[in-house]
């Protein structure tokens, strides 16, 4: 068995999520499964004519993280620039093009708005 190599520690969180790729107009929108002061992972589908995340390439992450109780009365959008570091196709996706899961890391310390 393989020992757990993370710095980290994930929170299992399903946050609305958008992700910027150079050479794609729109971002792609999704949900986080899991997030870390490190890096995070979610899904994506991928429609068939649009490029594919690639490891190594450099991504941008918007996170928005919904007010409440203890933490801030407010919407706060958590903005990073990110490096993938795993891309796995998961299945089809929702209509014609791929589900893939993406693993990126946060090149540098996150960046909040409130």
């Amino acid at each position: 068995m393989q020992a757990d190599r993370r710095q980290h520690q994930r929170l299992t969180l399903r946050l609305p999520l958008e992700c910027r790729m150079a050479g794609v107009v729109q971002p792609f929108r999704s949900c986080t499964r899991d997030i870390s002061t490190g890096g995070v992972f979610f899904e994506l589908d991928v429609p068939e004519q649009t490029p594919r995340p690639q490891v190594g390439s450099a991504v941008q992450i918007d996170v928005i993280v919904p007010p409440g109780p203890g933490h801030s009365p407010y919407d706060v959008q958590i903005l990073a620039a990110a490096e993938v570091v795993r891309c796995d196709r998961l299945g089809d996706g929702r209509g014609s093009g791929d589900r893939l899961g993406i693993a990126a890391r946060f090149k540098q310390p996150l960046q909040l708005r409130f």
